[in-house]
């Protein structure tokens, strides 16, 4: 009798047991189906949100509906969110690309010290990963420790010498260190290994700029600009480019053409500088006259309205005033340095000028402009 009332009750329990997990089954494979579709880029944002919350209810322990649901939020820059989600992904299962997932999107909403700890534990636990070495050198690039961001990027080297993006970074940390030829040689090694980064052309067309290899740098640019024409840093460069090498009608048409991909900041620094450049500088003054009194904290327009200044040369102590105030706020703006030892020359203040000279050229020391400005001082 005994026995008998075991297997009924035996039998009831794998009722209880297979029965709902039968059904649960059909549910996930739908919820799994939804995850599949969601990450379609052909779907609105709010279509893949609905998607994702509805496999989430249908399977609450389906880990994938988690995990895309934290790259989509990390992708539309909702950190918070992303974090969220990362973490129920790697509560439900602990893997590499959750931790990769939670310690990123702490990086985004500038949580140094929580991504450090996330990007160390794991580095722990996965030993030679390059991505979780490339993620702490990152954590470190932002808060001004390259030496230690070096390191990590050559280690992320010697595991794997094919990543673009490790020597894109490295170039970053070098550039920090003010190890410039280096810095050079790694944005190009970036390229090598993938001619369509674009992050590392925007860098090393920058660097060449600054070393006023005018031509070389435009062909760079060229090339981001074929990849990705709306990029508003492409843009601003190729603008840059073409004004340095008095190219001023093909910067004017760029400019013209691209009003709507740039920032309202971005559009009227360059407008600015592409004005006096044409001679047409007392226009763009009231302009950014107007603009920096609205918000003296944009760099952009800061520096804009100071060379502007300084360029024209009519109100000298203006030019003085805006660019001191910048170089408080930003001491090693070589730009700016620059410029102001300009003004100070022309104010007749050569000492103030050549000390503002020699402090642009050890933040540029490449730039043949500065050398030029400091052997009047010799």
């Amino acid at each position: 009798m005994k026995r008998n009332i075991r297997k009924k009750i035996f039998s009831v329990a794998i009722c209880l047991i297979f029965i709902p997990f039968s059904a649960r089954s059909e549910d996930c494979k739908e919820a799994l189906s939804l995850v599949k579709k969601a990450v379609i880029p052909t779907f609105t944002k709010q279509e893949t949100e609905e998607n994702l919350n509805k496999a989430i209810s249908l399977c609450p322990d389906l880990v994938e509906s988690y995990y895309e649901f934290g790259r989509f939020y990390l992708s539309h820059g909702q950190y918070i969110e992303a974090e969220e989600k990362f973490k129920k992904a790697d509560k439900i299962k602990n893997r590499l690309e959750h931790v990769l997932g939670i310690a990123f999107s702490q990086l985004g909403k500038k949580d140094y010290v929580g991504a450090e700890s996330s990007f160390k534990d794991a580095i722990g636990k996965y030993s030679g990963n390059w991505q979780l070495l490339q993620g702490l050198a990152i954590v470190y690039i932002s808060t001004g420790k390259f030496s230690e961001a070096e390191d990590l990027l050559r280690q992320g080297i010697q595991e794997d010498s094919n990543i673009s993006s490790l020597y894109l970074n490295l170039g970053v940390s070098l550039e920090g260190l003010s190890r410039q030829d280096e810095a050079l040689l790694s944005y190009k090694t970036a390229l090598q290994k993938d001619n369509k980064q674009v992050s590392a052309a925007i860098y090393l067309a920058r660097l060449l700029l600054i070393r006023d290899e005018f031509t070389e740098a435009k062909k760079v640019i060229e090339q981001a600009m074929f990849i990705q024409p709306s990029n508003p840093d492409v843009i601003a460069l190729q603008v840059t480019v073409n004004l340095y090498l008095g190219e001023n009608r093909l910067a004017d048409d760029l400019l013209s053409r691209s009003k709507d991909k740039l920032s309202d900041s971005m559009y009227s620094s360059l407008k600015a500088v592409s004005d006096v450049k044409n001679g047409l500088g007392e226009s763009s003054l009231n302009i950014l006259k107007e603009n920096y009194s609205k918000n003296k904290k944009d760099l952009q327009i800061a520096r804009a309205y100071g060379y502007a200044l300084s360029f024209i040369g009519e109100d000298l102590d203006k030019a003085k005033e805006v660019l001191l105030d910048v170089i408080q706020n930003n001491p090693n703006d070589g730009f700016s340095l620059n410029n102001l030892g300009a003004v100070y020359e022309q104010l007749g203040e050569r000492d103030l000028a050549k000390e503002m000279f020699l402090r642009a050229g050890k933040v540029i020391p490449l730039s043949t402009t500065i050398r030029n400005n400091l052997e009047r001082f010799q």
